[in-house]
């Protein structure tokens, strides 16, 4: 890895939002971090105090996804979103299929690793909100999947 390598893995770490970069050769490592510092107004952090006085229930979006029998498929991994297994293949799973848990519903690339990401449930893919080759945060929303009425 030269120079020109590194200055391109810092501008491009510098625009994204992640707050920590760390990257291991077999000759050399490699750690990137940002300082995350909060400019908040008096109005937002009245507003902030105001939330975090009320009382919170960390898991309610989680109970209003079981009641509707929803389960968001998260990346679970920063990485570039492939659809299908070959450029121009069809899609592991598209709007409308029913797929069974455990089964292929899109792969991750991090740095030419291809990571398949399985399906948590059996279900019916409702939506995919990730496109070919955009890439993902971690914990970004990949599909929903209804588990009503799985055949």
């Amino acid at each position: 890895m030269d120079k020109q390598d590194i200055k391109e893995l810092m501008q491009q770490f510098d625009q994204s939002s992640l707050n920590k970069f760390k990257l291991k050769k077999s000759d050399f490592e490699l750690s990137f971090s940002k300082e995350i510092n909060f400019d908040l107004s008096q109005a937002d952090s009245a507003r902030l105090m105001q939330a975090s006085s009320q009382s919170i229930d960390p898991n309610a979006d989680l109970k209003q996804a079981e009641e509707n029998n929803l389960v968001e498929v998260r990346s679970p991994m920063v990485g570039t979103f492939y659809a299908s297994g070959e450029e121009g293949g069809k899609p592991y799973v598209e709007v409308g299929d029913q797929i069974k848990a455990g089964q292929i519903v899109c792969i991750i690339d991090v740095m030419k690793t291809m990571n398949e990401i399985p399906a948590p449930v059996d279900g019916k893919v409702v939506s995919i909100h990730a496109e070919d080759g955009e890439l993902m945060e971690f914990d970004s929303l990949l599909m929903i999947l209804d588990t009503e009425n799985v055949s």
